[in-house]
Protein backbone atom coordinates (compact mmCIF):
# COMPACT_ATOMS: atom_id res chain seq x y z
CA UNK A 1 0.00 0.00 0.00
CA UNK A 2 1.11 3.37 -0.66
CA UNK A 3 1.70 6.13 1.76
CA UNK A 4 -1.44 8.52 2.10
CA UNK A 5 -0.53 12.47 0.53
CA UNK A 6 -1.31 13.23 4.42
CA UNK A 7 1.47 10.82 5.90
CA UNK A 8 3.81 11.40 3.46
CA UNK A 9 3.65 15.54 3.93
CA UNK A 10 4.33 15.33 7.52
CA UNK A 11 6.74 12.77 6.96
CA UNK A 12 8.62 15.09 5.57
CA UNK A 13 7.95 18.05 7.59
CA UNK A 14 9.10 15.57 10.15
CA UNK A 15 12.44 14.90 8.09
CA UNK A 16 12.93 18.86 7.71
CA UNK A 17 12.65 19.37 11.03
CA UNK A 18 15.11 16.73 12.27
CA UNK A 19 17.62 18.22 9.82
CA UNK A 20 16.50 21.73 11.73
CA UNK A 21 17.17 20.15 14.68
CA UNK A 22 20.90 18.81 13.30
CA UNK A 23 21.50 22.47 12.50
CA UNK A 24 20.40 23.77 15.90
CA UNK A 25 22.63 21.48 17.63
CA UNK A 26 25.42 22.02 15.21
CA UNK A 27 25.17 26.02 16.17
CA UNK A 28 25.13 24.81 19.60
CA UNK A 29 28.18 23.24 19.59
CA UNK A 30 30.19 25.97 17.87
CA UNK A 31 29.12 28.35 20.69
CA UNK A 32 29.82 25.95 23.18
CA UNK A 33 33.48 25.86 21.29
CA UNK A 34 33.38 29.80 21.85
CA UNK A 35 32.88 29.00 25.50
CA UNK A 36 35.85 26.96 25.31
CA UNK A 37 33.07 23.63 27.11
CA UNK A 38 34.47 21.49 24.32
CA UNK A 39 33.06 18.34 26.48
CA UNK A 40 29.26 19.98 25.94
CA UNK A 41 30.44 21.30 22.48
CA UNK A 42 31.05 17.16 21.72
CA UNK A 43 27.92 16.12 23.42
CA UNK A 44 25.87 18.99 20.82
CA UNK A 45 28.02 17.87 17.97
CA UNK A 46 26.89 13.96 18.52
CA UNK A 47 23.10 15.35 19.26
CA UNK A 48 23.32 16.69 15.55
CA UNK A 49 24.55 13.35 13.94
CA UNK A 50 22.09 11.53 15.29
CA UNK A 51 19.50 14.18 14.52
CA UNK A 52 20.79 14.27 10.91
CA UNK A 53 20.25 10.03 11.28
CA UNK A 54 16.91 10.98 12.08
CA UNK A 55 16.30 13.17 9.38
CA UNK A 56 17.77 10.32 6.81
CA UNK A 57 15.65 7.58 8.41
CA UNK A 58 12.25 9.87 7.47
CA UNK A 59 13.37 10.15 3.91
CA UNK A 60 14.04 6.31 3.54
CA UNK A 61 11.37 5.46 4.79
CA UNK A 62 9.45 7.88 2.73
CA UNK A 63 11.42 6.27 -0.32
CA UNK A 64 10.16 2.80 0.31
CA UNK A 65 6.74 3.31 0.55
CA UNK A 66 6.71 4.59 -2.47
CA UNK A 67 6.40 8.55 -1.66
CA UNK A 68 8.01 11.90 -2.99
CA UNK A 69 11.07 13.37 -0.32
CA UNK A 70 10.57 17.23 -0.43
CA UNK A 71 13.05 18.63 1.28
CA UNK A 72 12.90 22.31 2.55
CA UNK A 73 15.52 25.00 3.08
CA UNK A 74 16.30 25.08 6.75
CA UNK A 75 15.69 28.19 9.00
CA UNK A 76 18.54 29.84 10.81
CA UNK A 77 18.95 29.17 14.36
CA UNK A 78 19.81 31.48 17.00
CA UNK A 79 23.32 31.51 18.09
CA UNK A 80 23.51 34.29 21.31
CA UNK A 81 23.42 32.07 23.66
CA UNK A 82 24.96 33.45 26.72
CA UNK A 83 25.08 30.23 29.08
CA UNK A 84 25.62 26.77 28.61
CA UNK A 85 22.20 26.76 30.89
CA UNK A 86 20.84 28.57 27.67
CA UNK A 87 21.37 26.11 24.89
CA UNK A 88 20.07 22.78 27.37
CA UNK A 89 16.84 24.98 27.58
CA UNK A 90 16.97 25.20 24.14
CA UNK A 91 17.75 21.62 23.52
CA UNK A 92 14.99 20.41 25.47
CA UNK A 93 12.31 22.97 24.24
CA UNK A 94 13.36 21.48 20.84
CA UNK A 95 12.81 17.78 21.37
CA UNK A 96 9.51 18.76 23.22
CA UNK A 97 8.37 20.14 19.86
CA UNK A 98 9.57 16.84 18.10
CA UNK A 99 7.64 14.89 20.59
CA UNK A 100 4.75 16.43 20.04
CA UNK A 101 4.99 16.31 16.21
CA UNK A 102 6.03 12.73 16.40
CA UNK A 103 3.24 11.87 18.56
CA UNK A 104 0.63 13.87 16.22
CA UNK A 105 2.13 11.20 13.17
CA UNK A 106 1.53 8.43 15.01
CA UNK A 107 -2.46 9.71 16.26
CA UNK A 108 -2.43 9.92 11.93
CA UNK A 109 -0.84 6.77 11.32
CA UNK A 110 -3.29 5.01 13.47
CA UNK A 111 -6.33 7.10 12.14
CA UNK A 112 -5.27 5.95 8.60
CA UNK A 113 -4.91 2.09 9.47
CA UNK A 114 -0.93 3.12 8.24
CA UNK A 115 0.46 0.28 11.23
CA UNK A 116 3.53 -0.18 8.56
CA UNK A 117 4.11 3.42 9.46
CA UNK A 118 2.68 3.12 13.27
CA UNK A 119 5.87 0.24 13.41
CA UNK A 120 8.42 2.68 12.04
CA UNK A 121 7.44 5.66 14.32
CA UNK A 122 7.29 3.73 17.44
CA UNK A 123 11.34 3.38 16.94
CA UNK A 124 10.96 7.17 17.20
CA UNK A 125 8.97 7.59 19.86
CA UNK A 126 11.46 5.71 22.20
CA UNK A 127 14.35 7.54 21.01
CA UNK A 128 12.20 11.04 21.97
CA UNK A 129 11.84 9.53 25.65
CA UNK A 130 15.52 8.84 25.42
CA UNK A 131 16.34 12.71 24.08
CA UNK A 132 14.22 14.52 26.42
CA UNK A 133 15.60 12.62 29.89
CA UNK A 134 18.95 13.35 28.19
CA UNK A 135 18.73 16.95 27.91
CA UNK A 136 16.70 17.00 31.28
CA UNK A 137 18.89 15.53 33.15
CA UNK A 138 21.92 17.42 32.09
CA UNK A 139 19.67 21.12 32.25
CA UNK A 140 18.79 19.72 35.62
CA UNK A 141 22.93 19.14 36.75
CA UNK A 142 23.76 22.14 35.73
CA UNK A 143 21.00 24.44 37.71
CA UNK A 144 22.05 22.11 40.72
CA UNK A 145 25.76 22.91 40.18
CA UNK A 146 24.71 27.01 39.36
CA UNK A 147 26.69 28.17 43.00
CA UNK A 148 29.81 25.59 42.41
CA UNK A 149 31.49 26.45 38.59
CA UNK A 150 33.66 23.84 39.36
CA UNK A 151 30.55 21.29 38.61
CA UNK A 152 30.26 22.63 35.09
CA UNK A 153 33.47 21.76 34.49
CA UNK A 154 32.89 17.86 35.97
CA UNK A 155 30.02 17.95 33.83
CA UNK A 156 31.68 19.16 30.60
CA UNK A 157 34.60 16.59 30.89
CA UNK A 158 32.12 14.15 31.27
CA UNK A 159 30.77 14.85 28.15
CA UNK A 160 33.57 15.23 26.23
CA UNK A 161 33.44 11.01 26.38
CA UNK A 162 30.17 10.80 24.52
CA UNK A 163 30.73 8.96 21.23
CA UNK A 164 28.20 8.36 18.37
CA UNK A 165 26.23 5.18 17.35
CA UNK A 166 24.65 5.31 14.48
CA UNK A 167 20.90 4.35 15.33
CA UNK A 168 19.24 1.54 13.47
CA UNK A 169 15.93 2.71 13.08
CA UNK A 170 14.54 0.91 9.89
Amino acid sequence: MKISQEMQSAINRQMNNEFYSAYLYLSMSARASEMNMNGFANWFEVQAKEEFYHGEGFMKYLIDRGGKVAATGIEAVEMNWTSIEEMYQASLEQEQVVTADIDAMVALAHAEKDFATVEFLNWYVREQVEEEASASEILEQIREGDSAPCVLFQIDKRLSKRKLEKPEIW
